[in-house]
């Protein structure tokens, strides 16, 4: 029986609860139980030749509660709504990324995954925010990761645990002794993973403390610089080479350009990279590694124009080294920093317009000066003669300031 289950592993019953070998009612014989919606027609010549040696018959089983996942109840119970998606667990908790219908029905799906996870709480996650659905207790952690540990609240990083191989990923990318900057540092999980392959890490986060904590937990706290800042202001900081913390010190980071930069689309305004990288004289530039996400699949050309449009468009197609599918409609992009964007002509319209505004301002200082005098003269000239001098020479410093406008 046991070498048969495995060889017909993909068409067994699998229901919660129960085995899918059990006792026939001759002792000597075992049944293997097929699935419901089981066909001879869908095996290979193979196994219709070995399921030909063997006898089929009809088992009848009765299925409670306890028989079905989660999806298969919550199908049942919600049938207009499209399939549950698939929930995770760290530790006790169960937690699920709810699609926007299912919200109404959050108490109800919590409820069944509470059951069938086993966990004694359960977090429903959107887009925006993350609660819990069902259970109560604490969303106290700490997990291993690596060589690492982590203490955190479970709110603080919700899906983090499902993102440790594209953590591997983009940490591979990192050479050692790189200064690595990580606008999205959340608790560490990123950071330190960075810190650990030796790379010296500015990481910014709403969760000051809680990374500090964990830098200090793992002793990378000097290789890994934290900050709670607005991220275009960080990014000024960097290029002047000093930084305010948290508790009003102000420190001077390491005396070396950004290799890698790290950004979340969803929190960063990709266009204010255009005002912190201008006129920034660094050999080479960063390389950019943008996670953006969206509520429906989109190509590869589809991404890169979301990058193009905040950056004028100086994004060429090959400024972009990599483009991968972290999981369903979240996506990484990695991007040389256009020079173009380092050296863009913003900077040489803005010099060209302050030396017109400082020309006009001349000119604009003497006409006052003209005015000034001419009205001096006009005590001692005719009325009449005064207005046709005056427009006359008005006229003329009119064409002249067109002029130097063209």
């Amino acid at each position: 029986a046991n070498v048969y289950q495995h060889e017909f592993a993909d068409f067994l019953l699998n229901k919660p609860g129960i085995p899918n070998i059990d006792k026939d009612t001759e002792p000597q014989k075992r049944l293997l139980l097929l699935s419901e919606d089981f066909a001879v027609e869908s095996l290979n010549e193979e196994l219709r030749q070995k399921l030909s040696s063997q006898e089929l018959v009809t088992h009848q089983l009765n299925f409670t509660y306890d028989n079905y996942e989660a999806s298969s109840v919550v199908s049942k119970l919600l049938p207009e709504l499209p399939a549950l998606p698939k929930y995770y667990t760290l530790q006790h908790i169960a937690y699920i990324c709810l699609p926007d219908a299912f919200w109404p029905h959050k108490r109800l799906v919590g409820q069944v995954i509470k059951d069938k996870s086993q966990k004694s709480i359960v977090v429903g996650i959107s887009w925006e925010d993350s609660e819990v659905i069902a259970g109560e207790g604490s969303l106290d952690l700490e997990v291993k990761e690596k060589n690492l540990s982590l203490r955190y609240n479970f709110l603080q990083a919700p899906l983090a645990m499902l993102f440790q191989n594209e953590r591997e990923r983009l940490v591979s990318k990192f050479e050692k002794g790189s200064l690595v900057c990580d606008l999205a540092g959340g608790v560490g999980h990123l950071a330190l993973r960075a810190a650990e392959k030796d790379c010296t890490v500015i990481a910014n986060t709403k969760e000051y403390s809680t990374l500090v904590e964990n830098t200090l937990m793992n002793q990378l706290n000097d290789r890994v610089h934290v900050f709670c800042l607005e991220s275009i202001d960080l990014l000024n900081g960097i290029k002047n080479s000093y930084l305010q913390s948290p508790e009003g010190d102000f420190c001077k980071i390491p005396q070396k350009q950004i290799d890698h930069l790290v950004i979340d689309e969803s929190t960063f305004d990709l266009q204010n990279l255009l005002g912190v990288f201008k006129g920034l004289h660094w050999d080479p530039l960063p390389v950019l590694h943008i996670y953006l996400k969206s509520k429906t699949p989109q190509s590869r050309e589809e991404v890169i124009s979301r990058i193009k449009k905040p950056w004028l468009h100086k994004v060429k197609d090959s400024d972009i080294l990599d483009f991968h599918l972290v999981r369903e409609n979240f996506y990484c992009l990695s991007v040389a920093m256009p020079l173009e964007v380092a050296t863009s002509q913003e900077e040489v319209l803005e010099s060209e317009g302050e030396v017109e505004e400082e020309n006009l301002h001349n000119s604009m200082k003497e006409d006052i000066q003209f005015m000034k005098d001419s009205i001096r003269e006009s005590k001692h000239m005719e009325t009449s003669l005064f207005v046709s001098n005056l427009s006359s020479i008005l006229s003329s410093r009119n064409a002249r300031h067109n002029s130097e406008l063209q």
